[in-house]
């Protein structure tokens, strides 16, 4: 059983659940980790969904999407093959691909595999770990974040995750949540790892990216983690034609809290300067 209005596609055998809203110029919409699909439901409230179609669906393993497989080669290439698979279930051409955080590299990998025609990208702080070299400060960073992570979970601290919330919403971020969200994140830690680990398995060429020839909106708070804007500044760099926006008074979290600005980026897509 899933919810009403939910539409279901296979892949591999496997549920991927989807909600389409309005009609008119497709957009898809990625979440990052810790979410579902309900996360763009604020921002979706605020687009004129009589002039787009806005698409949004549960990654494997989150919302009422079924888990990928465990013996998963490339978990965030199996992501966007789930993509893949709503945009072709739905017959989208032309779309116009939005995503957060986790959800960035998901959207690359779809753009980069080249079967879904994608006429606009916008990011909101995406998360792509191949745009840093291994040997790199940030990289190493990141590399022990993830390592004492997934030891403090192994250990049995059940609220583990708090320390990914804090990394990229600043510290004090998961206190400040519902407790019900905080126990939605609690319960997400283990997920959560394994999309930390696909995140440093996936490693396209970052050169790959000038061969896209996608309009890209890179949008950052004015409170992001510096590693944060570094993926955004990259990305601009890679991206032959692109645009950066930062919404003030933001955090990582931004498609939530700010909702009413994300959507009018969105909205306005490439030409929204």
């Amino acid at each position: 059983m899933v919810s009403p209005g939910t539409s279901i596609v296979q892949l591999n055998g496997r549920r991927v659940a989807y909600t389409t809203v309005g009609s008119g110029a497709p957009m898809i919409f990625v979440h990052g980790s810790f979410a579902s699909r309900a996360a763009w439901r604020r921002l979706i409230a605020r687009l004129d969904t009589s002039t787009c179609s806005a698409i949004t669906l549960d990654l494997p393993g989150w919302g009422e999407s079924d888990a990928s497989p465990e013996d998963c080669q490339s978990l965030v290439e199996y992501e966007a093959a789930a993509v893949e698979a709503v945009a072709a279930q739905v017959n989208a051409k032309s779309i116009h691909l939005v995503a957060h955080s986790h959800g960035g590299p998901v959207a690359l990998a779809v753009a980069l595999a080249g079967r879904v025609d994608i006429r606009a990208l916008t990011l909101f702080e995406p998360l792509p770990i191949f745009l840093l070299g291994k040997g790199e400060e940030a990289h190493i960073e990141l590399s022990r974040f993830v390592a004492e992570y997934q030891r403090v979970f192994e250990a049995g601290d059940s609220s583990a995750a708090r320390a990914v919330v804090d990394l990229w919403g600043g510290a004090g971020s998961f206190e400040a949540m519902s407790a019900t969200a905080r126990e939605v994140i609690a319960a997400g830690a283990a997920q959560n790892i394994r999309q930390w680990k696909g995140n440093f398995a996936f490693r396209p060429a970052p050169d790959a990216l000038r061969e896209l020839h996608i309009p890209a909106t890179l949008v950052h708070s004015d409170g992001a983690h510096d590693i944060a804007r570094l993926f955004i500044q990259r990305l601009q760099d890679l991206f032959l034609e692109s645009s950066v926006v930062e919404i003030a008074g933001a955090s990582h979290f931004l498609i939530h809290t700010h909702a009413e600005e994300c959507a009018r980026i969105v909205a306005q897509g490439p030409n929204h300067a």
